[in-house]
Formats: structure tokens, sequence, C-alpha cells
């Protein structure tokens, strides 16, 4: 599969793990990611492609009821909240289920923030969800790479600034 197409200017060439993208900063290949895919910046654990994560959960799975206890709360309390997203969510919205992922010994949310942010402020105090095994961490972890002629550079996003380096 390779199909080309143009996002603000940038050229995006989609291949079969992901896309490379050309523009300013050169050519750059984006692994494990499509262009309208969602992600999400962990701490010691990388960018992760958020709809593959969900993909890795079976259509016949049932989430399991998880605890909205204090380190969860603060675990949410960490995340930038979009404002807007919080004020039309839709109870329907909020009772849909959330997504971990175990690393380390502990369970990190990959998807969810606001739904569980939105079931503490209505005095809910448990959550539906399910939790992916560590290996899922690798299959879903996004790697970005700068192409140079027939040389790739495994670049490291810097969440703060948004600048890659190698």
């Amino acid at each position: 599969m390779m199909d080309e197409l143009r996002l603000g200017g940038v050229a995006l060439r989609i291949l079969e793990n992901g896309y490379e993208a050309e523009g300013r900063a050169g050519r750059l290949y984006f692994e494990n990611v499509m262009p309208t895919d969602e992600a999400v910046y962990l701490e010691g654990i990388g960018n992760i492609n958020v709809s593959k994560a969900w993909r890795l959960v079976p259509p016949s799975a049932k989430p399991i009821r998880i605890p909205i206890d204090q380190n969860l709360r603060d675990h949410i309390r960490l995340r930038e909240l979009d404002e807007a997203t919080l004020a039309r969510m839709t109870p329907k919205r909020r009772n849909e289920p959330v997504l971990f992922v175990m690393h380390e010994g502990r369970a990190q949310l990959i998807d969810g923030a606001h739904r569980l942010h939105a079931r503490v402020a209505h005095g809910l105090k448990f959550a539906k969800g399910f939790i992916l095994i560590p290996k899922a961490i690798e299959h879903c972890r996004i790697k970005v790479w700068k192409i140079d002629g027939e040389t790739r550079t495994q670049l490291k996003l810097d969440p703060i600034s948004g600048t890659m380096t190698a």
C-alpha cells in the first residue's frame, strides 16, 4: 500500500505500517501510526498509538470495574484536560470504558482521562475499562525516523517543546 496525499503543504506517503512526511524538516518516517490515528505521550513509555491500542481489545471483551481511588485521581489530575471536551461530555460518553496498559507494575492510562475526570466530578466511585498487557506497549509505540538517503536515524520527541532530536 502506498498512497500519496498532502496535508497542510506537507507531502505524505502512506505506507504499510506508517507514513513518510516530506517538509521543512526533511523526510521523516512515522512508524506504527497513520495520520488519522490518535496518539498520547506517556512519561517513561513514549508516544503510543491510542487507536491501535483500542484495536487490541477483542470485540467480545467485557470491561472490568475499576475503582476510582486516590492514586487514579492523582493520575488524571496531572493530565492536561480540554475544558470544552469536559463541558460537552454526555453521560453516555462519560460511561464508556477507558484504556490502561501495564508498565513497570503500574496501570498507565492510555485513553479516558476526560471520562475519568467527569466521573470524579459527578461523584462516581468506579469506571469501566480494559487493561492491556505490557507487550502492547511495543506493538503500539510510535517511532519517528529521519531519512537521509539510505540512512535512518531514530528521533526522540520532547513532549514539552514538541521538537525532535536524534
